[in-house]
């Protein structure tokens, strides 16, 4: 009897010990599985470099004049545009989206939809762009877009998810500064120190103005790492009761390799009603984003 009981020992503690690595293995495998992100939810990095903080600019009075200017000349408020948008690749060659592009009906609210043959994109943002929801491709899952993600090509390498919440005028709101740098009979050049997201992409915004009707022709982004320097040319306009309206924008690579042109028109709220309307029955019906709440103002 004791032999057996001897025997037996070290068979019950050899399945003891198999047991225990069984059981560590199992849970290594629940906590990768439960720590894994949802498919419909982006990771956030975990750690992301922080680029130089851009240096303000010294107070430059008549650059402040001109932008003030320029910002109560050109169209603000609530619009609706038809958009046809040719991108240029020199690796992918030419394509055509068409769609619409509307901000409103609140303040800060945008949504852009874009079809092509064999391509689409569809982008809604609140707050302005404190919370935005993207879609790309004809078959695309619609996704809330994670910060990080915003600085990113949006429809084209040419424009992020950070223009889309500006263009076409929200580049002259908000700096650190600004300072002239040239000025000729026509044209007057003033540099603008950004803040907020655009610190995080560019160092630096040389905006050219007409000297007459202060509206903006070019913009050019000095990039900082984060996103490559670029160009903006705003070589047409339409003239709307709330202001000069941009009916033509072109984004183009500091490399040249890239390219993308925005023909916008502008239309009346019966038009763009009606257009609103088309448009919804010709493509396919998605679900709109799942906002979040609005928070409750605290009371005083």
């Amino acid at each position: 009897m004791n032999r057996s009981i001897h025997f037996c020992l070290p068979l019950v503690r050899y399945a003891h010990a198999r047991w225990d690595v069984c059981a560590a293995v199992a849970c290594v495998v629940l906590l990768a599985v439960s720590t894994t992100a949802a498919p419909d939810e982006a990771p956030y990095p975990a750690f992301e470099e922080v680029p130089e903080p851009v240096a303000a600019l010294a107070a430059d009075v008549p650059a402040a004049l001109l932008l003030s200017r320029a910002r109560a000349h050109h169209h603000d408020g609530l619009f609706t545009a038809e958009v046809v948008c040719v991108r240029e690749s020199f690796l992918e060659g030419r394509d055509t989206l068409r769609g619409i592009l509307r901000a409103g009906p609140a303040p800060g609210e945008r949504r852009l939809r874009l079809r092509g043959a064999d391509d689409g994109f569809e982008w809604w943002s609140r707050g302005d762009g404190a919370e935005q929801w993207g879609r790309t491709g004809l078959t695309g899952r619609l996704r809330r877009l994670a910060p990080y993600s915003r600085k990113k090509p949006a429809f084209a390498a040419d424009i992020s998810y950070e223009d889309l919440v500006r263009l076409p005028f929200g580049y002259l709101d908000g700096h650190q500064g600004a300072q002239k740098t040239h000025e000729d009979d026509s044209t007057v050049t003033v540099r603008i120190a950004p803040i907020g997201a655009l610190a995080v992409l560019y160092t630096s915004l040389d905006a050219t103005l007409g000297r007459q009707d202060a509206l903006l022709r070019k913009v050019v982004f000095t990039g900082n790492g984060s996103r490559p320097s670029k160009t903006m040319h705003v070589t047409r306009y339409e003239t709307t009761p709330e202001g000069a309206f941009p009916a033509e924008i072109h984004f183009v690579s500091a490399s040249g390799l890239t390219a993308t042109r925005l023909f916008l028109t502008w239309l009346h709220e019966g038009a763009a009603r009606d257009k609103a309307e088309a448009d919804t029955r010709l493509t396919p019906r998605f679900a709109d984003p799942r906002w979040e709440a609005r928070r409750a103002a605290p009371l005083p």
